[in-house]
C-alpha cells in the first residue's frame, strides 16, 4: 500500500502529455497533496492552459486509490520499486537540486540512494589512458566506501561500474530509458549485474525507451545523487560537460583529471581546469584527503580481519603508492614471506599491484 501523498506522484507520472514542470504546478496548487483526490476534478479552469478537456476527463478517472494501488502492486509484480518525492526512501541530497524527479523507478538496492555517493562520468569514446584511470580512482574510492554513480554509457561510464564490481563495491546506474530497456544494448549484462549487487534506477516508466533528450537531462540526477562528480577524461562536446553544469549548478565538489594536450578525449577535462571550473586531481589520494578519508577508512569500510604483519604492510602504503624494494626494507621481512603476504592481499581486494613494482591500497 502506498500513502495518499506517494499516490498522486504516481498519478501524475501515468500521462506523458504533462512535463515535469507542469506536474510541479499542479502539486504546488495544493496546500495539502491530499486535497488533489477530492478538488482536482473541480479545478480545471486552473490548469486549462496546459491541459486539454480529454486529457483532463483521463485524469480525473485515474485519481482514484485503488487503481493507482494497483498499478503498485503491478510494479512489484515485475520487481520494480517506486520511490517517489515524499516517499521515506528518496535521496535526500537529490531532493536539494533545481528540478528533483518526482518518481525514481529502481530495481536492486534502494538504501544505496542515501549512502555517501560519488559520480564518475566521462567520454563515450575512452582510450587506454582513460579507462586506466578510471579504474585505479574507482577501485581506491570504492574500497573507501564510496557509491559509484555513472551513467551505463559506453567508455567510462562502463568502466567505472565494472572496477567498482570487481573491487567489490557498490554502484548506481542511472538509466536514461526505462530499466527494462537498457541502453546500450551491450550493457544488459552489465545492468543485471548491477541490479543485483547495486542499483538500477530512472525516472522514466520500466519499458520506456530512451530518446536522445533523456540522456542530457538524467545527468542532474547523476550529480544530484553525489556529494562529488569525478571527470576522468571528457572531450569538448562530451555528455559529461552536461554533468559537469549541473554539479556546478547544484555546489557539488567537481574533480577532473588532467590528460594529454594532444587528446581530443581530454581536452573538455584540460578546459575545465584551465578555467578553473574543477579541483584537478592526479589519483584517487587526492580525493580521499579532500574528503579526510584514510587508509583506516578503506579497512573499516572492507570489514577485513588482518595479521599484524598485514596491517604494518597497509600502514606503510597509508594513501600512498609504494615501491616494493621499499616494503621490503620497511616491514624488514624475508622476501618470500612479503610476496606471500602481497600476493594473499591482492587477492583479498585489499591491495593493488601497479605498473613499475608499486603497491598502493
Amino acid at each position: 500500500m502506498i500513502t495518499k501523498e506517494e499516490a498522486v506522484v504516481l498519478w501524475l507520472d501515468l500521462f506523458e502529455g504533462i512535463t515535469l514542470k507542469r506536474k510541479y504546478e499542479i502539486l504546488q496548487s495544493y496546500k495539502n497533496k491530499v486535497d488533489i483526490f477530492d478538488s482536482f476534478k473541480n479545478d480545471y479552469n486552473k490548469f486549462e492552459s496546459f491541459i486539454d478537456a480529454n486529457l483532463f476527463q483521463k485524469m480525473c478517472y485515474a485519481l482514484d486509490m485503488n487503481f493507482l494501488n494497483k498499478q503498485m502492486i503491478e510494479y512489484e509484480r515485475i520487481k520494480v520499486k517506486v520511490i517517489t518525492y515524499y516517499s521515506k526512501e528518496y535521496p535526500k541530497l537529490l531532493k536539494e537540486t533545481a528540478t528533483p524527479p518526482l518518481i525514481l523507478y529502481c530495481v536492486g538496492d534502494t538504501t544505496l540512494l542515501n549512502s555517501e555517493c560519488l559520480a564518475v562520468v566521462g567520454t563515450r569514446r575512452a582510450t587506454r589512458y582513460g579507462k586506466r584511470t578510471t579504474e585505479q580512482f574507482v577501485t581506491k574510492l570504492s574500497n573507501a566506501g564510496f557509491t559509484i554513480v555513472s551513467g551505463l554509457a559506453d567508455g567510462i561510464d562502463t568502466e567505472a561500474h565494472c572496477a567498482t564490481l570487481n573491487a567489490g563495491g557498490k554502484t548506481i546506474a542511472v538509466l536514461a530509458g526505462g530499466v527494462y530497456e537498457v541502453y546500450p544494448y551491450t550493457n544488459i549484462s552489465l545492468a543485471k549485474e548491477i541490479s543485483e549487487k547495486g542499483l538500477l534506477i530512472s525516472e522514466h516508466k520500466p519499458y520506456d525507451k530512451p530518446s536522445s533528450y533523456h540522456f542530457p537531462i538524467r545527468n542532474r540526477i547523476i550529480a544530484g545523487l553525489s556529494k562529488g562528480v569525478l571527470i576522468p577524461e571528457a572531450g569538448i562536446k562530451s555528455g559529461s560537460m552536461h554533468t559537469k553544469e549541473y554539479a556546478l549548478e547544484a555546489n557539488r565538489d567537481l574533480f577532473v583529471v588532467p590528460g594529454n594536450i594532444d587528446s581530443k578525449e581530454s581536452l573538455g577535462c584540460n578546459e575545465m581546469i584551465k578555467h578553473l571550473q574543477g579541483c584537478m586531481v592526479t589519483s584517487a589520494d587526492d580525493i580521499l584527503a579532500f574528503y579526510k578519508k584514510t587508509t583506516k577508512d578503506i579497512v573499516k569500510n572492507k570489514n577485513l580481519q588482518l595479521s599484524l604483519e598485514e596491517s604494518l604492510i597497509l600502514k606503510i602504503l597509508g594513501t600512498e603508492e609504494v615501491h616494493y624494494d621499499e616494503l621490503l626494507e620497511k616491514t624488514n621481512l624475508d622476501v618470500k614471506t612479503l610476496n606471500s603476504l602481497l600476493t594473499v592481499m591482492q587477492v583479498r581486494g585489499i591491495i593493488k599491484k601497479l605498473p613499475g613494482n608499486l603497491y598502493s591500497v
